[in-house]
């Protein structure tokens, strides 16, 4: 099983009960995080619902998460094998490690960096 999911989704999912239940049951699955260090749904529905309005003319949504956390850190934590991936070249074999895992029966997280939603400042 793959759960793709982006950073708000796996903060709000209960990530650490997820992943100890996996480690408890026995039931390794993949992860894999579009981490954009924000809120992308939240900037989405500002800029339909607002057009002309301040966030949108000054490309400030307040939906940002930075500085980013480190989420695989958590999956770590509960267990799980996890890992950052910083670039498009690391996807690869980070992925395969992850699939590796689970195979062995060890849930797997990748935590894939992206740009952020919104400019820290």
């Amino acid at each position: 099983m793959v759960a793709l999911v982006g950073d708000g989704s796996y903060v709000f999912g209960n990530p650490t009960a997820a992943f100890w239940a996996a480690r408890r049951y026995r039931a390794p699955f993949l992860t894999v995080i579009f981490d954009n260090q924000g809120w992308g749904a939240v900037k989405m529905v500002t800029q339909a619902q607002y057009p002309e309005g301040y966030s949108l003319q000054a490309d400030r949504y307040l939906a940002g998460f930075q500085p980013a956390s480190d989420l695989a850190a958590v999956a770590a934590a509960s267990g799980a094998r996890a890992e950052r991936v910083a670039s498009r070249d690391a996807f690869p074999p980070a992925l395969e490690r992850a699939r590796r895992a689970v195979r062995e029966g060890q849930a797997a997280v990748l935590d894939v960096q992206l740009a952020p939603v919104e400019r820290p400042g």
